[in-house]
């Protein structure tokens, strides 16, 4: 989102609040804390529309309804907001973005009337369902999202708060009515699609459902791991390609939870915060990377070591479920309960089973 101001003298302006500097090499870092800065940047109209066309993105135009005092009022609001002094802020994907701040301008020169307007509504969605739809077509991105949100994400907020989706502060300003001469007209006086991309789809109204695709994958994974155990009773090559699927198994899925660790206590992350898939890859996983290679050598040590993280871990996914119980745990992971607690089950059985075949 941007507002794009047009005197009537022409020489039009876009305030756009979603720039930042994507060559800076802090930008990863400082991404991943929390701590990043965009800023309020402004563009020609010409210069602006050549960047969206060249990036075939469709570009719609609504023009609000305000009186010529507003008018001014918002223009004054963003050539100050837009000083070098003035012009960064940080940062947060929900909740103080390129959408939110251009809502936020909006409101104030509208004295709190849009505010008041949509904090009255329900939202349609909750964050997460958002996110979600919003990457549903980039697979890794998705499954990444939908792991490293935490329950904070999953309330249902007003009209207000869900505007931080460009698409949904579009249709919210759709909905506010102004009083006018007396008169309650709608705050979008016109609207126009100043470039239909070619080709390039909207994206999805609702995230998609794959609960049982998870659940499918990790029932996979499960009698794959448990496979590996009962054939290496027997077989040197399947003892080997256990030990290092355990070893490869632990480093991954420890460091998933040495991230969720991470996040909750040392970047801004509130929406990552107090993650409960943190019961799915505890830390003690990391274990496993120097007991596999035990259990490639046929270390009986090695085997009733692989037995417990594994057990332990287990039983972490189920209390993880049982907290579903209770109210205060809410968060939409049932997912990647359904893939991990399968894993950790077979494991269990399949390390149990080796040991007592390696006891006969």
């Amino acid at each position: 989102n941007a507002i794009w101001i047009e005197p009537p003298t022409g020489g039009g302006a876009v305030y756009n609040f979603g720039t930042f500097a994507f060559d800076n090499p802090a930008l990863i870092p400082k991404f991943i804390q929390g701590r990043f800065y965009y800023w309020l940047s402004v563009a020609s109209v010409e210069d602006t529309l050549w960047s969206y066309t060249s990036s075939n993105r469709t570009i719609e135009a609504q023009e609000l309804n305000f009186t010529p005092e507003q008018a001014l009022d918002l223009q004054r609001r963003l050539q100050l907001n837009a000083r070098p002094e003035n012009r960064e802020y940080l940062y947060d994907y929900f909740s103080d973005n390129c959408s939110t701040r251009v809502r936020d301008a909006i409101d104030a020169s509208l004295s709190g009337a849009l505010k008041a307007a949509l904090e009255k509504a329900p939202a349609h969605q909750t964050f997460r369902q958002h996110a979600l739809r919003l990457t549903e077509g980039v697979k890794w991105e998705y499954v990444g999202l939908y792991f490293a949100l935490s329950g904070h994400t999953d309330f249902a907020p007003n009209r207000w708060q869900e505007t931080f989706v460009p698409q949904v502060l579009q249709r919210a300003l759709r909905e506010v009515k102004v009083q006018r001469d007396g008169a309650s007209v709608p705050l979008v006086k016109s609207e126009r699609v100043l470039f239909p991309a070619p080709g390039r789809m909207p994206p999805a109204e609702k995230p998609p459902a794959r609960t049982l695709w998870f659940a499918f994958a990790g029932f996979l994974t499960a009698w794959v791991l448990y496979v590996y155990a009962r054939l290496a009773v027997n077989s040197t090559f399947f003892r080997v390609l256990l030990g290092v699927v355990l070893s490869l198994g632990g480093l991954f899925f420890g460091f998933l939870g040495a991230f969720l660790l991470f996040v909750w206590l040392g970047t801004n992350h509130t929406s990552s915060q107090g993650n409960e898939n943190i019961l799915q890859t505890p830390l003690w996983l990391f274990g496993l990377v120097v007991v596999g290679v035990g259990v490639a050598r046929g270390k009986a040590s090695a085997y009733r070591h692989a037995h417990k993280l594994l057990k332990w871990s287990m039983y972490a996914s189920v209390f993880g479920l049982a907290l579903k119980a209770l109210p205060w745990f809410h968060q939409d992971n049932l997912p990647f309960i359904l893939f991990f607690l399968p894993i950790w089950v077979a494991g269990t059985v399949g390390m149990s089973e080796l040991r007592w075949a390696q006891r006969r």
